[in-house]
């Protein structure tokens, strides 16, 4: 909304214009989830998504005075970002056994994730206006270390699905007999 308002447009005329922006993305983000679902893959749609998201962020940094190319950028940013919340809340707790411990990191990334309306408000700054190049480059920085920290997470899940199927049934009894369940279990399988 702050990209479209300096557009020169009157609040509801804006609002008009970022109507399709939210529609699309809204869409982007329900077949995101069905091909989520559907084919039982996170990372991959995650990743997939980022990307245009990554493009939509460089395109407001390296063009701001272009009404189009700020409005195609919010389409292309608008659509990883969505799912890009939803979906990771999703895998998160898909990969965290134990309804203390899921529910803790669930509330930790969201308490992460919810410090970003704080520093929006700093980084988004009036005086850069018409651009908002501070608040484009500090977002896709953000993004970008999002995008490395979710690799980093899918690489070290697989890591670990791959150590627990080259288990030996001796290894398996050993952490039967210590009691060990859970997502520490050998038979518990991350989702990717």
């Amino acid at each position: 909304m702050v990209i479209v308002n300096q557009f020169g447009f009157d609040k509801v005329a804006s609002q008009g214009i970022t109507a399709p922006v939210y529609f699309f993305c809204a869409a982007v983000y329900l077949a995101g989830a069905l091909v989520s679902m559907r084919y039982s893959v996170r990372y991959k749609v995650l990743i997939a998504l980022a990307i245009p998201t990554t493009v939509g962020y460089a395109v407001l940094i390296g063009n701001p005075t272009s009404m189009a190319g700020r409005l195609i950028a919010c389409f292309l940013a608008g659509s990883g970002i969505y799912i890009g919340v939803g979906l990771h809340v999703t895998w998160l707790g898909q990969n965290i056994a134990g309804y203390r411990k899921r529910s803790t990191s669930v509330g930790m990334q969201q308490t992460i994730g919810n410090i970003g309306g704080v520093v929006a408000g700093q980084i988004y700054r009036s005086r850069d206006k018409p651009g908002y190049r501070l608040g484009h480059a500090v977002s896709l920085g953000v993004w970008v270390a999002g995008m490395v920290g979710m690799t980093i997470e899918f690489l070290i899940w697989r890591h670990r699905n791959a150590k627990r199927e080259a288990m030996t049934d001796e290894q398996k009894a050993a952490i039967d007999a210590k009691g060990i369940t859970g997502d520490h279990h050998y038979s518990y399988r991350y989702a990717l």
